[in-house]
């Protein structure tokens, strides 16, 4: 299977299984698929390679492991808002990639 095809199977099935038995709350399923959906573009545009950014990777993973507890506890407000958490971490890091890119390509001019 090609690398893109794998993800996108990968981020369905982790959806399907947020949706049919995690969360109770739709805003909770919500927020989990827009917090994979930027993990995946940290992790595709090799975030993990970025000391800065690799950190804000974990610790969006950690806080959705922490939220994903916390819904299957029925606590929807606190998975949300560790969602909102990862979510703006994921997104940080894509940042931080995409910054460290630029200025590796500046460096090579």
């Amino acid at each position: 299977m090609k690398p893109i095809f794998q993800t996108s199977l990968l981020v369905t099935a982790l959806m399907c299984a947020v949706a049919c038995g995690g969360a109770s709350d739709p805003g909770v399923s919500k927020r989990m698929a827009d917090v994979q959906g930027a993990d995946r573009t940290a992790t595709e545009l090799g975030a993990q390679n970025t000391p800065r950014a690799a950190l804000h990777l974990k610790l969006a993973r950690e806080q959705t492991e922490l939220a994903k507890k916390a819904s299957q506890d029925g606590e929807d407000e606190r998975a949300a808002a560790l969602l909102d958490r990862a979510r703006a971490d994921a997104e940080l890091a894509i940042s931080l990639r995409r910054q460290d890119q630029a200025r590796q390509q500046t460096e090579r001019r």
